[in-house]
């Protein structure tokens, strides 16, 4: 039943910084609602995570820290534009290979290694749309 108000307290604070720009824009309460937002997504997330086996949670964490560092190489090493989704194909190959590897070598079966895929891949597009934001000099406006 806790979990519930955590996930109430995450929408909301998610929801007033993102609509609500005087309070995103003033520092103390921007500070309340990311401490806010960030404890209540971090409670979700070992609720959610007590619900499965330590193997899925472990297999999903493996392929989101190699995800992680390989689309990061990749970014930092090419001069494509990712923000008109020319590195989407890199997602999906980065994340096809390495949940094939988890599910070849029976580290997992079928079901845990296709969610744990396109979880995957809709973090890489939003880590390439980052990079590219961070290090091309662009900045996001509202």
């Amino acid at each position: 039943m806790l979990y519930i108000i955590f996930a109430v307290l995450a929408l909301m604070s998610l929801i007033m910084a993102a609509f609500c720009q005087g309070c995103a824009r003033v520092t103390p309460i921007s500070y309340m609602l990311l401490g806010t937002f960030t404890i209540s997504f971090a409670y979700l997330l070992s609720w959610i995570s007590q619900q499965y086996g330590a193997q899925p949670v472990i297999m999903a964490a493996c392929i989101t820290l190699m995800m992680s560092i390989s689309l990061m190489v990749y970014a930092f090493t090419t001069t494509k534009d990712f923000t008109y989704g020319c590195g989407g194909f890199y997602v999906f190959v980065f994340g096809l290979l390495i949940s094939g590897l988890f599910f070849g070598f029976g580290f997992a079966d079928l079901t845990y290694t296709i969610i744990s895929f396109i979880g995957a891949v809709i973090y890489g597009f939003y880590l390439l749309h980052d990079i590219q934001l961070i290090t091309g000099g662009k900045k996001y406006q509202f």
